[in-house]
């Protein structure tokens, strides 16, 4: 786990156009297009500022969005903080530091269409809340 960067945290909004002239203000700008994931059904766009701080905009596409959930328990928030590791052959060569340190793992890695594809996952700790991991494939 000693290869973990943080790329960006994860912020729950009912509109990605209400939630993006809210931030263009607070000095956040689009980088990129806003993205379509069916599988997550959510849409999706990064805002950066002049800095290096990232924000991943996640909006509901229709209630069964696991993004919907979370609005209506919370309302807009940030939910999650993203992390890139380097993952040699498989992402099992990582799992279970993770599961050492108390995390749980959601669900297999999966492609990310804003992530340029890269494999994704979900994990939770009951400590600290949601993390995402984009597993950088490094082949040896």
């Amino acid at each position: 786990m000693d290869n973990l960067k943080q790329t960006h945290l994860g912020w729950a909004v009912n509109s990605l156009k209400n939630a993006i002239r809210t931030f263009l203000p607070l000095g956040y700008i689009p980088i990129g297009d806003v993205c379509i994931d069916n599988a997550r059904k959510v849409e999706l766009i990064l805002l950066a500022d002049s800095g290096d701080n990232i924000i991943e905009l996640v909006a509901p596409i229709d209630d069964s969005s696991p993004v919907s959930d979370i609005l209506k328990r919370n309302g807009p928030t940030p939910y999650h903080v993203c992390f890139s590791i380097d993952v040699e052959k498989s992402f099992e060569d990582c799992k279970k530091d993770f599961e050492k340190n108390g995390f749980i793992v959601l669900h297999e890695p999966a492609p990310a269409p804003l992530l340029e594809g890269k494999d994704v996952v979900f994990l939770y700790s009951q400590h600290i809340g949601l993390i995402e991991l984009v597993l950088n494939r490094k082949e040896i």
